[in-house]
């Protein structure tokens, strides 16, 4: 439909947050123009901009939208083609891990509370309320993959918990949308909780849900899906609502100290990325070890 509405020289972008620039590019006679331009919700306010580079996007049309952002006020940064990009690839990490911590007993208030504490705005079962807790069930459905009976979070919709919209989620929710935690579902996870129960502290609930996805940050890099360090430190300041004063997560990581990162994946089982390893087998910081050592055959950008 492109090739016969838009003129010659028109760029073709997409806003999706998940569909694949490159397939999209494949259907059209001029590839070159195709880019992703991931505008981040709600739109008037994030600053965050994800420019995503297909195989055969030019230089050109690199250049302009990287530009056009900016004109715009955006924060643009320009990034691979993947599954998720930068910011949702490394998010879906953070979510599942916070999921996990359901399974030892631990309630979505007291990990929220330990996220908002360490600077976030929103922790994220009360982002899953407000995003609202049946988006996607569908397609799990049709893949065979909905299991009230053994998965927390579809036994909690299961039973008519919706988020925000009805009122009652992982929490439950006042008529001015406060708000507080919930007795049942506390219940159920004490029921439906499958891993040993024992209690966390705010700064391993901290490392559990930020050390997965730092490590997935550790392998976009590796991958080439994003230039530098401080490109995924600008997406998620300006995108997820990370805390500016911890100057992005892969600053924060270089601060806890990539030992720590590296030795807290292996207890939860997660391999580190080699990057990381590399980078703690050196004694330096991913900030220090990137400007010397990355190789231009690395990046696909």
């Amino acid at each position: 439909m492109g090739d016969q509405v838009c003129k010659e020289g028109a760029l073709l972008c997409s806003n999706t947050s998940a569909l694949d620039i490159d397939a999209i590019a494949s259907v059209t006679r001029r590839p070159g123009v195709v880019m992703g331009t991931h505008f981040f919700s709600p739109a008037n306010v994030m600053l965050l901009l994800e420019n995503v580079r297909g195989a055969q996007t030019t230089d050109t049309t690199i250049s302009t939208c990287m530009e056009w952002g900016k004109k715009i006020g955006k924060w643009p940064i320009l990034v691979g083609n993947c599954p998720g990009f930068v910011g949702n690839r490394m998010l879906a990490q953070y979510t599942t891990k916070a999921m996990e911590l359901l399974d030892f007993g631990i309630f979505p208030h007291q990990v929220d509370t330990a996220i908002a504490k360490f600077g976030m705005k929103m922790g994220p079962f009360a982002m899953q309320d407000l995003v609202g807790l049946d988006l996607g069930i569908q397609a799990l459905k049709k893949k065979n993959e909905w299991k009230p009976q053994t998965n927390i979070k579809h036994a909690i919709i299961e039973s008519g918990r919706l988020g925000q919209k009805n009122g009652k989620g992982y929490y439950e929710y006042d008529e001015n949308r406060k708000p507080s935690p919930s007795a049942a579902v506390n219940d159920l996870i004490s029921r439906m909780a499958a891993g040993p129960k024992r209690p966390f502290t705010e700064a391993e609930i901290i490392h559990w849900a930020f050390f997965p996805l730092v490590n997935e940050g550790f392998k976009v890099l590796e991958e080439g899906i994003a230039q530098r360090p401080g490109d995924i430190d600008v997406c998620y300041v300006h995108g997820y609502g990370y805390p500016r004063v911890k100057g992005g997560p892969m600053h924060w990581a270089d601060t806890v100290g990539l030992a720590l990162v590296r030795d807290g994946l292996k207890k939860m089982g997660i391999a580190p990325s080699a990057l990381l390893e590399t980078c703690v087998a050196n004694k330096s910081t991913l900030a220090k070890y990137w400007p010397k050592h990355v190789k231009a055959k690395l990046s696909k950008l």
